[in-house]
């Protein structure tokens, strides 16, 4: 293998390297998006069953 066949091959395995890990940052931001729509789900859930508990208790 010649130096530019190695130059070569070395950058094209950086770029796909670097590809990759955008993809991961992606997908991670992505997750976090959704992990806090899950969190403000939860969190109106457990408002409404307090509310509907706190109603049941009154009457």
């Amino acid at each position: 293998m010649s130096l530019e066949q190695l130059e070569t091959d070395y950058r094209e395995a950086l770029d796909e390297i670097l590809n990759h890990l955008n993809v991961v940052n992606l997908l991670v931001a992505q997750m976090e998006l959704k992990m806090e729509q899950v969190r403000d789900s939860m969190q109106n859930l457990c408002q409404v069953v307090e509310q509907i508990l706190e109603e049941q208790k009154t009457q």
